[in-house]
């Protein structure tokens, strides 16, 4: 606890001498150990770090945060494919966490696999925009509830995002049949 206060504080030092002194004293707590990993790292010390990250692994192979916390290290350290391999597992373990296909995109991006970067980017950008969808929502339920009627209906405006969709796809289409025009805004041009 008085670890993780010096390292809020900036005193990583301090944080990390707390945080070697719990690890001397309970080795098997992984907590410690991850937060010593953690603090390593933000003192530049990589090997350190790593080191710490494995062992956290080592007691359960599915902490997620643990996964992502040395992928980010790999990244830092400009090792892509060590950091690609670690992320592989957190992906498996949870294929909804955005953080994840961005950690992927930029590892990727690192040994030139654009195409396939841009589709990892794409999915983090996806993501991100459902889970705060899932916020925004409750908070425009909450805003539009009295002028629109109950929840319910309120839903509605949600189902109509299909149509939207379906809209914009033909809209697409439009613009790109149209003799002459590559898209919407070059039919602008051609108009006038």
């Amino acid at each position: 606890m008085l670890g993780r206060i010096a390292e809020d504080f900036g005193d990583l030092h301090i944080a990390r001498r707390l945080f070697e002194e719990c690890y001397r004293r309970w080795p098997d707590d992984m907590r410690s150990v991850k937060d010593l990993a953690r603090v390593y790292r933000k003192l530049n010390l990589p090997n350190k770090s790593e080191m710490m990250y494995r062992l956290a692994l080592s007691y359960d192979n599915d902490d997620r945060n643990a996964l992502r916390e040395m992928s980010e290290l790999y990244l830092e350290l400009n090792r892509p494919l060590d950091a690609l391999a670690w992320l592989q597992r957190a992906l498996l373990l949870d294929p909804f966490e955005a953080e994840n296909y961005l950690l992927v995109a930029k590892a990727l991006k690192m040994i030139d696999k654009v195409e396939e970067s841009i589709k990892m980017f794409r999915a983090a950008a996806l993501l991100d925009v459902r889970r705060y969808e899932a916020t925004l929502r409750e908070k425009i339920t909450e805003a539009y509830a009295e002028e629109i009627g109950d929840a319910e209906e309120l839903n509605d405006i949600y189902e109509v995002n299909e149509e939207i969709m379906e809209w914009t796809k033909r809209s697409i289409k439009y613009f790109h049949s149209r003799k002459g025009a590559k898209d919407p805004l070059h039919a602008k041009k051609g108009r006038h």
